[in-house]
Order: structure tokens, then C-alpha cells, then sequence
């Protein structure tokens, strides 16, 4: 029965391409190549091969998120997977650059599970950078109405998996920049979480403080350490001590709330 059910929905998926296909024909001519109801269309397209088809499936995901990016960044006309727009360009909605970062993000992801090609790691890590760095200058934008609905559909939504993909890629590469974006990351997360709990105090600042490795070592004597924990997929933390800095991962078997 389920196999019945998945081939009906593949079968849906497949009519529903033909259907995409000529509006976006019809979009281009009527409005011109590059606007986000255009950008919109893409997008669900990547979704049909991220979740349906055959092996090829994420290959031509990617090629169509890409293609949403070209259609929602006046300029920027690259079409490879692995090519980011930059996080100054002027999207014509921010929003919609955070939804196909995300999902560019995690069917890199499974390439990589699938190929165990480092390469697809680093496109994770390139992408994430750019998604916080729009997530920042959105929120400096945004009024108090658009901060509550944005945090409403995303909450955390480009950090969830870019932390503990990026983690893990830290983890083969033990490249520092990367532990310190992670980490950065993970404070930046805890920060957007308690937004919501505190928009209606008055209380709030949307300007973040850079945060810098170096200078808080530079604030700990030999005997002092700092441990920060963040809990996404799984368990990592940092260690911060007068004298290194390392990203782990935690493994473990109990409940979050049993210990």
C-alpha cells in the first residue's frame, strides 16, 4: 500500500512539474526573469525533486533553488549549485533568500552523506555564513510587526541545521575560523529563541555584539574556562580557555531532561 501511494504521489509530483513549467514559461514572458513569484516556482520545483525521482534527485534540486536565487537577486546570474549570492545583494525578499539558503543547505548535506565528498560540507559552510549574515541585516530592518512575524515562521530556521552541519565539518577540518563561526552561530541562535519572549518589554536592542575568540581569552586568567553547550540534532559545546579554543560533539545515550 505505501508503495502504491508513493507511486501516486511521484505520478502527482510529475503533472504537477508540466504545470510549473509552463507558468514559468508564461512568468518570464509576462513579468521578465528575475521576480519572486518566478523565484517561488523554483523553489517548490526544488522541492519536488528533493523529496521525489530518482537518484539524480538532489543534483536537480540544487539546479533549481540556483535558479531561484537568480530570480529573486536582480544582478546575479550564476547558475552553478555551488555558487552563493552575496548576503549584500539586494534580494527582492529577504525571507525567501533564508527559506532557499536553508534547503540549499541541507541537500548539500545529503550529497554529502551520500558521496562523503568533503566539497558538499564546505558549500554547507559557505552557504550558512551568508544566511546569518542576512539574518542580521534583516533583523536591523525590520519593525516590531515584521520581527514578530519573521521570528514566527523561522525562529531559528537558519541555524538549526547549519550549526550542527558546520559542526561536524569542523570536526574533519579542525579549521578554527570555522569552530569560531559555529560557536558565534550557537550564541546567535539562543539570541533569536529569546527574541520572541521579549518583544513586547521594550527592552530588546536587534543589534548583536560582534563576538570575538580572541578578546574574550584575552578576559579569562589560566585557571578560568568557558563552556557553552547548544542543542540542535545532537549535543556540541565549546571550551574557551586563556590559552585554546575547541568545538566538540557530545554523544550521548539518557533523555535531554534526565540528567
Amino acid at each position: 500500500q505505501r508503495l502504491n501511494l508513493k507511486t501516486e504521489a511521484i505520478s502527482s509530483l510529475k503533472k504537477a512539474n508540466t504545470y510549473y513549467d509552463k507558468a514559468i514559461s508564461e512568468m518570464q514572458i509576462d513579468f521578465g526573469k528575475t521576480n519572486q513569484l518566478l523565484s517561488n516556482i523554483y523553489f517548490v520545483k526544488g522541492l519536488t525533486y528533493l523529496y521525489c525521482f530518482g537518484n539524480d534527485s538532489l543534483n536537480k534540486a540544487l539546479e533549481y533553488y540556483q535558479k531561484g536565487f537568480v530570480a529573486l537577486t536582480p544582478n546575479y546570474n550564476d547558475t552553478s549549485f555551488f555558487s552563493c549570492p552575496k548576503s549584500n545583494n539586494q534580494f527582492l525578499n529577504e525571507n525567501s533568500a533564508l527559506v532557499l539558503l536553508r534547503f540549499k543547505i541541507d541537500a548539500f548535506y545529503y550529497l554529502y552523506k551520500q558521496t562523503h565528498n568533503i566539497k558538499y560540507l564546505k558549500a554547507c559552510y559557505e552557504h550558512s555564513k551568508t544566511a546569518f549574515e542576512i539574518w542580521e541585516n534583516f533583523f536591523s530592518k525590520l519593525k516590531t510587526e515584521e520581527i514578530h512575524l519573521a521570528t514566527e515562521i523561522y525562529s531559528a530556521a537558519p541555524f538549526i541545521s547549519s550549526i550542527n552541519i558546520c559542526s561536524e565539518y569542523y570536526q574533519l577540518t579542525k579549521n578554527k575560523k570555522i569552530g569560531e563561526d559555529v560557536f558565534t552561530w550557537m550564541e546567535l541562535n539562543k539570541y533569536s529563541v529569546l527574541v520572541k519572549q521579549q518583544l513586547d518589554n521594550g527592552s530588546i536592542s536587534f543589534k548583536t555584539n560582534p563576538i570575538n575568540i580572541t578578546k574574550i581569552q584575552s578576559k579569562l586568567k589560566q585557571n578560568q574556562a568557558i563552556i557553552e553547550y547548544y542543542y540542535g540534532d545532537g549535543f556540541d559545546y565549546t571550551i574557551i580557555t586563556k590559552d585554546k579554543f575547541e568545538l566538540y560533539k557530545l554523544d550521548l545515550n539518557c533523555k535531554i531532561n534526565s540528567k
